[in-house]
């Protein structure tokens, strides 16, 4: 399909060169106006217009196969259980942190790799280097099968105008590396950001992994 697209890419740029050509042959060596030039003219305009839409769905079509797994990766804090999860916990004295149970889910038919699932609050920002997270708090997971699981995560816990919220990072099946922040969206991520989550966010590193 998208060798198809490419094709026809191909052959929408052919015909936009050749009108633009005849219409330049027309006005500067002809001289005059005629039926043609209009032709010509509406030809160039047409072609421009087809090929501006095939080419943005191209792009679409690409984007699209990129994240195929990506898409299908996602991590979320389940319902506040207070019973459970300040059990035994003053939340009072400042700096306590407070458990939360996590589902991850991986939807896809094949593992991803080295995910990061770190722990911030709802007024944090989505790109991954503007994040409002504790480091420290960061869980690491080395491979994540097809399957749905839990794990629990420690939280600063919610206030009046702020809740938990996490965010993951994740390496998938082509080695693409994905950043999905607090509020779902997608990011791509390059080589050299990813490693500088250890070295400017301060994500501990080696760290122990914990298995789903």
């Amino acid at each position: 399909m998208i060798k198809n697209k490419r094709v026809e890419l191909y052959t929408l740029g052919i015909i936009i060169i050749v009108s633009i050509l005849t219409y330049f042959k027309l006005l500067v060596f002809d001289n005059h106006y005629s039926i043609s030039d209009i032709i010509s003219l509406f030809v160039l305009v047409v072609s421009l217009s087809v090929a501006y839409v095939s080419y943005r769905q191209f792009l679409v079509q690409l984007d699209t196969k990129k994240k195929q797994q990506a898409n299908k990766i996602a991590a979320w804090l389940l319902p506040e259980n207070r019973k459970k999860d300040y059990e035994g916990i003053d939340s009072s004295k400042p700096h306590t942190f407070i458990p939360r149970t996590v589902q991850i889910r991986n939807s896809s038919s094949v593992p991803v790799y080295d995910v990061y699932v770190f722990s911030g609050t709802t007024q944090s920002e989505e790109k991954l280097f503007e994040m409002n997270f504790d480091p420290t708090m960061t869980v690491k997971i080395n491979v994540l099968p097809p399957k749905t699981g839990e794990f629990r995560i420690k939280t600063g816990g919610s206030a009046m105008h702020q809740r938990s919220a996490i965010s993951i990072l994740f390496r998938d099946a082509n080695s693409k590396i994905w950043f999905r922040g607090i509020k779902g969206n997608l990011f791509e991520v390059n080589e050299s950001d990813y490693n500088r989550i250890f070295t400017d966010l301060g994500v501990p590193n080696p760290m122990s992994p914990i298995e789903i």
